[in-house]
This record gives structure tokens, sequence and C-alpha cells, in this order.
């Protein structure tokens, strides 16, 4: 069959980040809610295995099991729903604020060819603005007209469009399930969308968490393509650069019998920076004439499409027909034609490897293509206004551990400012100056008792100043629970207000929190954690109470035959 059109959906890592806890709610129910937030954030701390041992252990849990990518968990709660938690890329989060490298060509008066470049998690993952403008000068340049998206405005309504456009773009979280379907995060936050509850009953959009946040956003299924989605144009290919979407025969299928002529992913968990890099890359490269297939050799053989997570390795690949260009899509028009039979289906090989094979040589028209480097500092430096182009850090860090926050690719002697919002409304902030090769780090120990019960994440604000102007990035971590967390709520009281304290420590344990204020006198207070470890206990302050009086509130458990305790401040209007 001759490749005459092209859509490439680069659905990219499995990352993480910022959040409610009853978003999900309308549709799954509150206790399905919880269950989910809570699971989502233990798998960023512990493995599959042993989330799915917990869930099994919950009422509301009909069954759970761990995804065919190992990583992916599927749930099915007793009254209806299905749900799943996606693995997180890896770690460390490493956020590129890459330029573009090449200037876009001018596009033509009214392009027949459609691409979307849609970014439905740019703020989660630090971005910037520039997210996707790489793939966006590369189309224009193609001959496509491009509509862009960010964030939330990536819905569920918007991905049931994709079969309009030859090109699509989409930069976000995925996985495959236990019965081996592919798993597509939008970028809409599960919030009771009447528009979606249609494909929540039929089961082809289904509530998602991600590892380590208690966040939920709706995911599609492949049976979302096969029911919802329209012909994709002749030739269509889809590059999915997300986790382990290669490994999901159903979800390829799926998109074939739509139309689809091939998909680009990874076939195992890959780091968010290989994603980016590999994906700027590979429009580079085809930016030039290349096929699909050609472009994949040439990345490989220049160091890129290759990741790990774990110490388990992650390529990117296709699946299909690989002799698509850009051009020749761009050429072909915005035509939909019949899907293919699907006994015309081509089987992705056991361990999903594209063919030409990783040692295939890069045509003398490649070596020449410029590629983005792996590297931070041998990056395009923007000058004005300086923006970070590398920043690093640690995606889950426990209490007592250390979060380094490293950042590169800056102009030497840069200052540059850092603001560590936590969860429960403090601010840690820092400052230092770029050293001769762009860089600097700034690393803290994470304290405890700095979350609250409806979010873990923190958030990280890098501003960066030189004569030409400044410019502020940020970037988000999930803290992770210690052996003891006091929160008190509010962080603020009036003389004679009311507040509460609540405590997270293991379930169904005795806690004692003593409310000790700067003119000494102090209230006790005893409750006993429930099944998700939280406890929370009321308190009324005196009517005498001092303004700008400052009261300890200090918890106090026995774990394993000793005493641990934890403690935080409120003040006194």
């Amino acid at each position: 069959m001759k490749i005459t059109a092209i859509v490439a959906m680069i659905a990219a890592v499995c990352l993480s980040f910022a959040h409610s806890h009853d978003s999900v709610a309308a549709a799954s129910g509150h206790s399905d809610t919880q269950i989910l937030a809570r699971a989502s954030v233990r798998s960023g701390l512990l493995s599959p295995v042993s989330v799915v041992r917990w869930l099994r252990s919950q009422r509301a849990v009909s069954s759970a099991a761990v995804g065919r990518d190992r990583q992916t968990i599927s749930i099915h709660f007793r009254d209806g729903p299905r749900a799943a938690i996606l693995g997180r890329s890896q770690r460390d989060v490493a956020v590129p604020g890459l330029r573009p490298l090449l200037r876009p060509g001018a596009p033509s008066a009214a392009p027949a060819a459609q691409a979307a470049v849609w970014e439905p998690f740019a703020a989660e993952l630090g971005l910037g603005p520039h997210a996707g403008d790489i793939e966006v000068q590369q189309l224009q340049a193609a001959g496509f007209g491009v509509d862009q998206k960010y964030d939330t405005s990536v819905t569920v309504a918007q991905i049931a469009t994709l079969s309009r456009f030859n090109v699509v773009y989409m930069h976000t979280h995925s996985g495959v399930s236990a019965a081996g379907d592919g798993i597509v995060a939008s970028g809409e936050p599960v919030n009771g969308d009447p528009a979606v509850a249609p494909y929540l009953s039929d089961g082809s959009v289904i509530a998602v968490g991600v590892a380590g946040s208690p966040q939920q956003y709706y995911g599609i299924t492949g049976a979302f393509i096969t029911r919802h989605e329209g012909n994709f144009p002749a030739g269509s290919l889809l590059f999915l650069n997300g986790c382990a979407l290669l490994r999901s025969t159903t979800f390829w299928q799926a998109l074939h019998s739509r139309g689809a002529a091939a998909l680009v992913s990874w076939d195992q968990n890959g780091a968010a920076k290989d994603d980016y890099l590999s994906a700027a890359a590979f429009f580079n490269v085809m930016g030039t004439g290349q096929s699909v297939s050609a472009a994949i050799s040439t990345l490989r053989a220049a160091g890129y499409g290759t990741s790990s997570d774990s110490g388990i390795p992650a390529t990117l690949g296709y699946v299909g027909d690989g002799s698509v260009t850009l051009q020749s899509s761009a050429a072909a028009g915005n035509v939909q034609t019949t899907p293919p039979l699907a006994t015309d289906t081509p089987e992705p090989t056991a361990t999903s490897t594209p063919q030409p094979v990783a040692t295939a040589t890069p045509t003398s028209t490649a070596t020449s293509t410029p590629l983005p480097t792996s590297t931070a500092t041998s990056m395009p430096v923007p000058t004005h206004p300086p923006v970070p182009a590398l920043i690093s850090l640690s995606g889950v860090v426990k209490p007592g551990a250390a979060q380094r926050i490293s950042i590169g690719n800056l102009v030497p002697a840069t200052s540059i400012q850092i603001r560590v919002i936590f969860p429960d409304g403090e601010v840690m902030q820092g400052h230092a100056t770029s050293d001769p090769t762009g860089h600097s780090q700034f690393v803290f120990v994470q304290a405890d008792s700095k979350l609250t019960r409806r979010s873990l994440t923190a958030r990280v604000e890098v501003t960066a100043t030189t004569a030409s102007g400044s410019a502020t990035m940020s970037v988000q971590y999930t803290i992770g629970y210690g052996e003891i967390d006091v929160v008190a709520q509010p962080r603020i009281l009036p003389a004679g207000g009311k507040g509460a304290i609540l405590v997270h420590t293991r379930a169904h344990t005795a806690v004692s929190v003593t409310l000790r204020a700067t003119n000494g006198k102090e209230k006790r207070l005893r409750g006993t954690t429930g099944k998700l470890g939280w406890v929370k206990l009321h308190f009324k302050l005196l009517p005498s109470a001092h303004r700008t009086q400052s009261v300890r509130v200090l918890a106090v458990v026995r774990l394993h035959g000793k005493k641990v305790q934890a403690s935080t401040t409120l003040a006194v209007e």
C-alpha cells in the first residue's frame, strides 16, 4: 500500500503530578476516588505488585492486576467502574527548556494537510511555552497547517477528533493494561464532565492515576479508537512517544482498523528527557525527507531512541509501514479513506522491536541533519530572556532524604532564585549563581509534615536573571509519607477559633497529639488512624489566646516498640 498521509501522535512519558482527591467522584464514587488516589501515591513509592496486593485488600475493589508492561495497574471496582494507574517514566524528572533548532518553512496559504501538536502535560512537566515548538516548525515546513493545544484543553472530546488530522503530536501518560490494551491519558482531570459520561458507560474511557500522584485524568483505551474515532487519512502514522505502547497489540490493531498505517512508540518505560529529545530529533530528521524507518535508524546511530527505567532498557521503534515521509503526507492532503481490513493488520514482533534494526547505516543526508544533543551543555543557549534549558530533580522524595535540584544550560554567572512551595503552604528559598559551564545545584533535606491530606505535590520555581532580562520555569515533585506526618488545618487561627490536626501514620494506630502554646499552656488530643492511615482531631483555641502567639503541634505514635514523633506549628492572629 502506498503511503500518502501521516498521523503522528506522541504520547510521551508517564510523568507526574498536582492534585485533588475528589475529582473522580462523579465517575466512580467517593470511595473509589480515595482508593485510586491512595494507590496512585503508593505506586510512586512501592512496587506494582505491592500496590496490587494492597488494592486487593480493599472492600471496594473487585480485582486488581499488574499490566503487561509490568508498570500499569488495572483496577475493577465492585460498583462497576474500571480504572488504571500509569507508571512514572523514572524517578528523576528531567525538563529540557529546548528552543526550536530550525526555522519554520513558509507554509502554503491554505495547507491541505492538517497536523495537531497537543501537550496535555506541558505545565506539569515544566516544559514552558516552547513545548512542541520543534514539532510545529518541522510540520509547518513540510506544508502542514498546525493546531496547537496545551494542558487541560486536550480533552476527551478533543482526542475524539484525532482522525481529522494527518499528523498528531501528543505528549502524555500511557501504559498497557493487564488485558493487553493500551491506555492514553488526556489532559482533562476527572471532573464529572457530562460529555464524557457515555464513554465511561461503555468502558472506552476510564479514570487513570499516575504513580506518585493523587490526581486522576480521563484516559482512552483501544475501544475508544474503534467505537468513537473516524477513519484516519490514508497512510496515517501514530507516533505515541509513551510508556510501553508498542507492547499493546490490541491498541495498535484498533488504530490500524481505523486506517492508521504505523505506530511509533516505546517498548518499555523511558525517561522524560530521553522521550523529549528523541521526539525532537525524530522530527528534525523527518524534516530532511527521510522515512519513518530511516529516521528511527538515524536516531539510534546518533545515540537517541534508547532509555531505561530501574535498569530495564526501553527502545523507540514502530510497527506497521515505515516508508512514510512528511512530504508525501503533506502532498496527499487531508482525505480520509476506507480503513484496511483487519486481516491486513501487520503484527508487531514479540518484543515490539521495529525494523530495520538499530545497526542500519544512516544515509549521507541523515549524517548532516542537525540533532538536539542529549548533553545539556551543548544545547543552544537562549539569551533573551534567559530560560533554564535543563532542570532535573527527584520525582519522589521521602522525609529525611535529600532533594537535589540541578539546573543547566544557562549563561555563565546567571543569577538564580529558587523557591520551593510545599503543599502545607510553607516556602523555602535559595539563591545561587551558575558556574562557568552554566550549571548550578540546590540541595536540601526533605522535612516531614510538609504535605496535606489532599496534596503531596511540592512546586519548584526557578527564576534565571541576566542583564537581558529574566524568566521563570516551574517543576513539581511528590513528597513521600514519613513514619508519621502531622498537618494543622488551617495554619492560622483567630483566638477562640476552631481547627483540626490531621495525622498520618500506619493504619489502625493510636495517636497522641499535644498542642503547646508559647505561654506554656497545653491541650492534648487522642485518636486512632483509619484504614488509610489518617486521623482527624478537632480542637478549639481559648478566647484568651494572644495574637501572634504560636502553637507547637507534636504528634506521637508507637511503631515497632518505639516512639516516633513529628511536629508542625500554627499561629494565632
